[in-house]
């Protein structure tokens, strides 16, 4: 796991924290990799991916999605090509995965819980401007919320791309 504070700054920064994008979660995306970013989460996925990591990996492309949680939680789940699973009950998950939290105010709650065995449990607090690069194929979920609006970014690299049929 990598944590990285105070992740973005200038006008990437000044971008991402726009109202105007978290009005609604959006939907997963698809991008090839090494394609053009064609928004604002793709081009901040690419710095990610690209300058951070400089993943060593060839991969397919990576999905992309936001999530807004205010009052609420996001139940244990495992990150997967969820209509192949549908068809199938076949689980296939990502290469790995990070989360970038975009509020700009601190929030209660939403901690990112991810399950390591034996009844452990890691917690990751959703600090502004943070980002967080983990195994989102292992089982996972948002804590509740209990005052402020936890806005974040999520990217998930692929070896091989999921069902098309997820980006709908």
């Amino acid at each position: 796991m990598i944590i990285i504070d105070n992740y973005l700054s200038g006008e990437l920064l000044n971008k991402i924290r726009n109202d105007d994008l978290w009005e609604d979660n959006l939907p997963s995306k698809w991008l090839d990799s090494y394609s053009k970013p064609v928004d604002v989460y793709s081009l901040l996925a690419n710095k990610i991916w690209y300058e951070t990591v400089n993943l060593n990996t060839s991969f397919a492309g990576y999905e992309y999605w936001t999530q807004v949680v205010n009052n609420r939680d996001v139940p244990w789940h495992q990150d997967k090509d969820e209509h192949h699973y549908g068809l199938t009950r076949e689980v296939k998950t990502p290469f790995t995965g990070s989360i970038y939290y975009a509020h700009s105010h601190p929030v209660e709650g939403g901690f990112l819980e991810i399950e390591r065995g034996n009844d452990e449990l890691e917690r990751i607090q959703p600090v502004p401007n943070r980002l967080v690069i983990f195994d989102s194929y292992s089982f996972h979920r948002v804590a509740p919320t209990t005052k402020g609006t936890r806005r974040s970014l999520l990217v998930n690299i692929w070896l091989q791309k999921p069902m098309e049929e997820n980006f709908m």
